[in-house]
């Protein structure tokens, strides 16, 4: 899913990567929480 982002960035220090990553992960579940409490 969002491995196409973080695959697609510049080249990072293992922790910085997995804090991207970990950031990107947060996001998406936030923003599935926002879409799951505002249907359409």
């Amino acid at each position: 899913m969002s491995i196409s982002l973080t695959s697609g960035a510049l080249p990072l220090t293992p922790k910085k990567s997995f804090y991207r990553v970990f950031l990107i992960f947060t996001i998406q579940d936030i923003l599935l929480n926002i879409r799951r409490l505002n249907p359409p």
